[in-house]
């Protein structure tokens, strides 16, 4: 989403934007859960916890069809848990407006967490194929841009680059580990897609409007997807 903040004012439309959701999640059983249970006081935050609830995601992409679609893999590298017979993201956002809900003990044991499970493939890629499917059944494969987002070791702070501390470089491996491994999966599933994979030598941006994180970058960093993307759909850079 950051990276719309670089287009030439009037150029783009931002049509729609869904956030906190896994690829798993989308595509599992809707959750019989109360608006009202959901206590944040965010519009955008609680909107987003109720649309993964609800699985309202393609819903919302075909009543609101856009000229393209810019995908990305970030959210997963939030943790799952079970709920009844579905999946739920375990967002912060979703802990956060669940903590005094009359429903938090029906929310079981997080799956998922570990990539060697993932990584089999074998519980995950059905999800996958259904998430590519719902896609590809409103957006046309050349409509569907796929930015393969990661998250960096290292950020920038006063002019000079630092490493992150030990912890989040061992979640880093383990979290960009899972994302090259679905977003590989989604190349394959749907072939003709655009691919924008600018990573490599990316540093996060300690004064980054949202804070230092792994997934917040320097400004250079959405300059360069942004050139990209108008390059993939004929804009002036």
């Amino acid at each position: 989403r950051d990276m719309l903040e670089f287009f030439p004012k009037g150029q783009i439309k931002l049509q729609n934007y869904i956030a906190r959701q896994s690829v798993i999640s989308a595509v599992s059983e809707t959750v019989p859960i109360r608006d009202e249970e959901i206590s944040l006081e965010s519009k955008f935050q609680r909107d987003m916890v109720l649309c993964d609830i609800k699985k309202t995601a393609f819903e919302r992409l075909k009543s609101e069809a856009a000229d393209y679609l810019i995908l990305d893999l970030i959210d997963e590298r939030f943790s799952l848990v079970n709920f009844d017979n579905s999946y739920l993201t375990y967002s912060n956002e979703f802990k956060k407006g669940f903590q005094n809900s009359a429903y938090s003990d029906r929310i079981r044991n997080k799956e998922f967490q570990n990539e060697s499970v993932l990584l089999e493939g074998r519980s995950v890629l059905p999800f996958i194929q259904r998430f590519c499917d719902q896609i590809t059944a409103i957006y046309r494969p050349d409509q569907i841009i796929l930015h393969r987002a990661l998250m960096v070791n290292s950020y920038r702070e006063n002019g000079a680059i630092h490493d992150f501390s030990a912890n989040y470089l061992r979640s880093n491996e383990k979290t960009n580990t899972i994302l090259n491994w679905m977003y590989n999966q989604i190349e394959t599933m749907i072939p003709d897609l655009h691919v924008i994979n600018e990573i490599s030598g990316t540093v996060a941006d300690a004064s980054h409007k949202w804070g230092l994180a792994p997934m917040h970058y320097e400004e250079s960093y959405y300059q360069r997807v942004v050139n990209r993307i108008c390059e993939l759909v004929s804009l002036t850079k």
